[in-house]
């Protein structure tokens, strides 16, 4: 299936997948989703001495040799002052006191961090409430003080307090995590990484990667008991030391907590080609753990030229997730324009080896409307070498002795709460009041009507529909570890390539839409471009509510993000481990893995326009106040592919769309416009037709989305296919967006409203 590009690309979920949701994460759905993330990815077993040789810094023997002088007793072989008891509290205290000593031998000058615990306060800034043991902070963060807002929290009175739980930390602020445990037999043998702890620090790195935009990679410990183990997470996966006893081996430990609090931005993991000028005009890396004030900056050179781009520090978007393309936006200004000019969007992103650059692909759409422009694109160098996870972070390890080891959790929804809910750091860090997930609602009967004179109080019957939900909640969904395909690790991690791309405009999300025609006129202007990609022989297979942007001043909107596109005429998959796409928007087809064709990118579009009926009120009309009803749309990113695509698939029952779907619609949505243009882009995606027999019907669900299809459709049927509907559902926007003219005109911006 040339169209497709042959062989299918295995998917894998990423925890990204949850972003678009306006709710908050919570660790009892993310957890899975981030369990899944890291599975087969996590590389255990490193000889502890060649992983600290191969990834930290070498300290000044004669500083080493003096600290342990005064701080370790030969004659007992242990740290003096180290607790007899080692509880949280009590290594902490430790650990505080002998990191004090350690700056006090090497020099507090050039200290660059310093110890710091969470106690009982969560950090904020989170997507959830957490509570790491131990985390390292700048020396020079001042922190506001819960207890006096008109103070800092700073070191001294962090020192006077001794132990101080009351001033919280935000997440944007952390360099090195750790994790605390007291029985030293929890941290697993030499090759295996213990699999609650591995979960544990992952959702803290997640965290971190989720608040610092510029961050490449994230280093963390863990100590339990007296055994310390070091990890290093990057955008390939997680790669952890054996455990090594800190009284066996003093001089690795200097060197760890040294690495931790010496260590400069580059070594912590921030990216050295986004700059700032400090105060004496000097550059240096953007770090924004420590508070600076600098705007950053970043540069490219194009035909000779050299231009300087300064970033918003607060980006657009920010894809918080570890083994992924880690995907990140900025606005952006030229040197000599006004501060609040932002020009550009400059992305970084980190993709698999075996990718193409995403500005390939729009170097050859320069020009083509409804797809964004690019100006530059380029792999990152750093220190003169192409920047990726193999060579250049990971550069030195030795994947020969090492077993990979596969972080194996529960396979479904159930079984992760009761994980959750026993004893150690992952449950510590789980909300204990999770409210109840919602499941998607009973399979439709089959009823065979006319959805646009069937949208009746009957069909909406509030009492009904919300008492066959509720229901059905006491059971959660489950995800079965055999329905997501992925490749079987391999003894060497898979690579990734840090990219670049400068476009140029600054658009907005599309949840940030003024009026529901801007709305319309963004999703218009976005089929246009997927059409003109077709007549590329592009195809963007990522179609979702995080890449169609409105534009901005002028009407309309733009497609974004073509990571995952190819020629329409590849032959072959890329060879990537995996793709992590948006499953939510996903057609019924390829979540069931079957290859990708030009109108499962449509049928994207339109499960983006009802997530968008269901998520967000229309600014102005109707009541801004959530539906009561609990849509479907709930779970359609909620266990297994499987389990998303017989979901999607019940809208092949008439009355599904209506039933279920009508009535989680927000107010302002559910007018004559804008549900007709849902049931048509519905009645041509679906091959729905009113002369159709019910076997015709029934066939075309027990097949799948998309309706009745040729067994081997050719790659020129398929663009063909692709160009027709795609400009059918145009003109179904066109008839909207004047139907919703005329309804603003008639009754000042009202409209009849579908019965709920």
């Amino acid at each position: 299936m040339a169209h497709s590009g042959g062989a299918t690309t295995p998917v894998k979920r990423s925890s990204a997948s949850q972003s678009s949701e306006p709710a908050s994460n919570h660790l009892l759905r993310m957890g899975p989703l981030v369990a899944d993330e890291i599975r087969g990815t996590v590389y255990s077993g490193f000889n502890a001495r060649s992983f600290i040789d191969s990834l930290y810094p070498v300290c000044d023997s004669a500083h080493a040799e003096a600290l342990i002088d005064r701080t370790f007793d030969v004659q007992s072989g242990r740290w003096k002052s180290w607790p007899k008891e080692p509880t949280e509290q009590a290594v902490i205290q430790w650990l505080k006191q002998w990191t004090k000593r350690l700056v006090e031998v090497f020099g507090a000058g050039e200290a660059r961090s310093r110890v710091r615990n969470s106690g009982h306060v969560p950090l904020f800034n989170g997507s959830a409430r957490r509570k790491p043991d131990v985390i390292f902070i700048a020396c020079n963060l001042s922190l506001p003080c819960s207890e006096n807002r008109d103070q800092s929290c700073t070191a001294e009175c962090e020192e006077e307090a001794d132990y101080c739980t009351v001033c919280a930390v935000s997440w944007d602020r952390v360099r090195v995590v750790g994790e605390l445990k007291q029985n030293a037999g929890t941290s697993g043998s030499q090759h295996r990484a213990d699999r609650k702890m591995v979960l544990t620090i992952a959702h803290r790195v997640r965290e971190i990667f989720g608040a610092q935009s510029g961050r490449r990679y994230v280093h963390a410990f863990s100590l339990c008991g007296s055994l310390l183990r070091c990890f290093l997470f990057d955008r390939s996966g997680v790669f952890a030391s054996e455990h090594f006893d800190i009284h066996s081996q003093p001089d690795l430990t200097v060197r760890v907590f040294a690495a931790y609090l010496y260590g400069s931005p580059d070594w912590t993991g921030f990216d050295p080609t986004i700059q700032v000028v400090d105060e004496n005009q000097d550059l240096r890396t953007y770090d924004p753990t420590a508070q600076d004030r600098g705007d950053p900056f970043v540069k490219f050179v194009e035909d000779g030229n050299t231009t300087r781009l300064y970033l918003d520090p607060k980006p657009l978007f920010l894809q918080p997730t570890i083994a992924s393309r880690g995907s990140v936006c900025w606005r952006a200004r030229r040197a000599d324009s006004d501060r609040d000019r932002w020009e550009f969007v400059v992305k970084d992103q980190w993709r698999s080896k075996q990718r193409e650059h995403e500005g390939v692909h729009l170097q050859r759409l320069e020009g083509v409307k409804g797809v964004a422009q690019r100006v530059h694109h380029e792999d990152v160098m750093v220190d003169g070498q192409r920047d990726d996870t193999a060579d250049a972070i990971r550069r030195g390890l030795n994947y020969k002795s090492p077993s990979v080891t596969e972080v194996v959790m529960p396979s479904n929804y159930a079984e992760y709460q009761l994980m959750a809910e026993g004893t150690g750091s992952l449950s510590n860090s789980l909300s204990s009041s999770a409210a109840t997930l919602p499941t998607r609602p009973p399979p439709p009967a089959l009823h065979h009507h006319n959805l646009r004179n069937k949208c009746s109080h009957s069909s909406i019957d509030n009492q009904g529909s919300h008492s066959s939900i509720d229901n059905q909640r006491s059971q959660t969904p489950k995800r079965r570890r055999n329905d997501t395909c992925e490749s079987a690790p391999t003894s060497v991690p898979y690579n990734r390539i840090h990219g670049r791309l400068v476009l140029r405009g600054v658009g907005r999300r599309l949840k940030e839409f003024k009026t529901r025609e801007e709305l319309l006129l963004a999703f218009r202007s976005a089929i246009v471009g997927y059409r003109n990609m077709l007549g590329k022989n592009i195809l963007h297979r990522d179609v979702s509510v995080n890449n169609i942007m409105i534009s901005s001043p002028d009407p309309g909107g733009y497609l974004i993000d073509l990571d995952f596109a190819v020629p329409l005429d590849r032959r072959s998959a890329s060879g990537a481990p995996h793709r992590t796409g948006t499953p939510e928007f996903m057609a019924i087809d390829v979540l069931e893995g079957r290859s990708h064709a030009p109108r499962h990118d449509l049928e994207s579009f339109f499960y983006v326009l009802i997530w968008m009926y269901t998520h967000y009120p229309v600014p102005g009309v109707g009541s801004p106040e959530p539906p009561a009803f609990i849509s479907p749309v709930r779970s359609w990113c909620l266990g297994s592919y499987v389990d998303m695509a017989r979901q999607k698939r019940a809208l092949h029952d008439d009355m599904y769309l209506s039933k279920w779907y009508l009535p989680g619609f927000y107010e302002g949505w559910r007018r004559n416009s804008t549900w007709d243009l849902a049931v048509e882009w519905w009645e041509l995606l679906f091959q729905k037709s009113p002369d159709m027999s019910a076997a015709q019907k029934m066939k075309m669900m027990t097949r799948g989305g998309g309706g009745v299809k040729e067994e081997h459709p050719s790659p020129k049927s398929e663009v063909e296919k692709g160009m027709q509907l795609s400009k059918k559902m145009i003109a179904a926007l066109d008839k909207a967006v004047e139907t919703l003219r005329q309804e603003e005109i008639g009754d000042g911006k009202g409209g009849e409203t579908k019965s709920s």
